[in-house]
């Protein structure tokens, strides 16, 4: 067979016998399309998993990874703390699973990575994948771990080079944490970058530091995370330092190709990191800032931001700046 397929699949049974049935009609379909020349997308979602279905779940992945030629794996599964499935290799995406490597990863035909609360444990940093000079979008979110700052320190390397790039709340946090320890970001070339993050004085220096090393960068979307917290960076630094740190922060340098830049959804003080962001991007065409609405916000505090937005001094005579709440 050679047309691209896609195999999307979604427990909605209630019930032990309509989950094993379920199973059985995802093996019958893999079985039927072992032989495809190509699988756009192969998706299972929404079990709820018990250490029985371990056997079912890793026939899934061997399936993606070693039998069928799929260009993107998507799995995810609701656990408990109690029991939790191991992924046996690193997939195409991960959600809410335990990742135990044996070995390092090597997929040299990965195009898409996403990641997204992953509980690291022993051997975490083998599971960065390498050679995947054919990436080209990365998802990475939550890593459940205190040494997440040095996984995903390893994991900025493996993707430097791909052109999308988003960045969950707990990676920012990440972000901030490597800053505070002097490390110095490699080199990107990301075209789009996305980040999700608590709009808080803490993060602002590591997100700062981030975009220096993507000079390359053409749109940035910020979004505003109302689940976010930083548990773990208030055990390095407080808002006061951070503070002190944003407003002696120094970038001699520019954005050069940053021409659209979004908050979305923003709560809370975000000045600094506007002013910064009008000053280095030189060829800035748009600049959407979009408040959270929620009812208990005071709509003349919004009016005032706006007057200060629209106030600031930019370096790019083209820039357009539209504040909405």
């Amino acid at each position: 067979m050679s047309v691209p397929v896609s195999l999307d699949f979604d427990f909605r049974g209630n019930n032990e016998k309509d989950t094993l049935d379920y199973l059985a009609s995802i093996h019958r379909e893999l079985y039927y399309w072992r032989s495809c020349h190509k699988i756009k997308l192969f998706r299972v979602w929404g079990l709820t998993y018990q250490d029985r279905y371990a056997k079912d779940i890793d026939l899934w992945v061997h399936f993606a990874t070693k039998v069928a030629n799929v260009e993107c794996f998507q799995l995810g599964i609701y656990v408990d703390n109690y029991e939790r499935y191991e992924i046996p290799h690193f997939n195409f995406y991960l959600s809410h699973c335990q990742l135990n490597p044996i070995g390092s990863v090597n997929w040299s035909s990965l195009v898409s990575l996403s990641i997204g609360d992953v509980e690291l444990t022993n051997g975490q940093m083998e599971v960065v994948p390498t050679n995947v000079a054919s990436l080209v979008n990365a998802r990475l979110h939550g890593f459940e771990s205190q040494k997440s700052p040095s996984y995903l320190k390893e994991l900025l390397h493996s993707v430097a080079h791909v052109k999308n790039l988003e960045l969950g709340s707990g990676c920012i946090e990440c972000l901030s944490i490597l800053e505070l320890s002097g490390w110095r970001f490699p080199p990107s070339s990301q075209k789009v970058l996305e980040l999700s993050v608590a709009f808080e004085q803490l993060n602002f220096s590591g997100i700062c530091s981030f975009l220096e090393s993507s000079l390359d960068l053409e749109t940035l979307v910020i979004k505003w995370d109302h689940e976010s917290e930083t548990e773990l960076l208030s055990n390095f630094t407080n808002e006061d330092e951070q503070t002190r740190r944003l407003e002696t922060h120094h970038f001699n340098g520019s954005f050069p190709h940053l021409k659209t830049i979004k908050f979305l959804n923003f709560y809370g003080s975000v000045l600094p990191l506007v002013k910064y962001l009008l000053k280095h991007a030189i060829v800035l065409e748009e600049f959407v800032i979009t408040a959270a609405f929620l009812e208990s916000d005071v709509s003349p505090d919004y009016d005032i931001m706006a007057l200060e937005f629209l106030s600031l001094t930019r370096s790019s005579p083209h820039a357009k700046v539209i504040f909405s709440y």
